[in-house]
């Protein structure tokens, strides 16, 4: 547990905030984003129950059982090119309670496991093409790391060892630009791995972005 509270710190050598990096625009037309960075902060629900698509509607059983929302911080940061591309850094910290699914495990009522993770990428922002100011709609992709906590099965009694994985991110998104500076971020992330006994899961990010001032 102290090592990863160590490790959602180390983004911050990054100065990073939550999923709203967008890449914004073409060189000229909006020069604030061009060799530019944001930062964010924000909060994120992690669904590694193992059915996260099948059930992605679902909304009272996912919060019920499904979605980790307990600590959840996300922070992340972004460095935007011109032509609409950035590279994004981002970590998210959660904690799964007793109850909750995890890979078609059941946490048990003593155990509370850690989410973290750690990801890399690089989006592209579809601003310009839609002519707006204010909402920038982006898509991108990625690598990521995700480590959760040992616990104990609450249906087989069994412990479960930490899972850790690496993940490709396929990630969209969109930034709501209230000043020129400050943005509302919301994103979706789908994590997959090919680690064996763990699952593909999803992420869901809501957060603000502030971007660099630049006269």
């Amino acid at each position: 547990m102290k090592l990863i509270k160590l490790a959602l710190l180390l983004p911050l050598l990054w100065f990073n905030f939550s999923n709203a990096q967008s890449c914004c625009v073409i060189k000229g037309e909006h020069p604030q984003f061009e060799n530019n960075w944001s930062f964010g902060i924000g909060l994120n629900v992690v669904d590694d129950s193992g059915n996260a698509i099948k059930h992605l509607f679902d909304i009272k059983e996912n919060r019920r059982y499904r979605w980790a929302f307990e600590n959840p911080i996300t922070l992340s940061v972004a460095y935007y090119l011109h032509s609409g591309f950035s590279f994004f850094a981002t970590s998210s910290y959660n904690t799964f309670k007793s109850g909750k699914h995890i890979d078609a495990t059941v946490v048990g009522s003593e155990n509370q496991p850690n989410f973290f993770a750690f990801d890399l990428g690089s989006q592209y922002s579809f601003r310009n093409f839609i002519k707006s100011k204010v909402f920038d709609f982006y898509a991108g992709a990625g690598l990521g790391f995700t480590s959760i906590g040992d616990y104990t099965n609450e249906v087989t009694g069994l412990l479960v060892s930490p899972k850790n994985r690496f993940t490709i991110n396929p990630t969209a998104g969109l930034n709501i630009w209230m000043t020129k500076n400050i943005g509302l971020n919301m994103s979706g992330t789908a994590k997959f791995t090919y680690t064996p006994d763990t699952s593909h899961y999803l992420q869901y990010n809501l957060g603000l972005v502030y971007l660099l001032s630049k006269r």
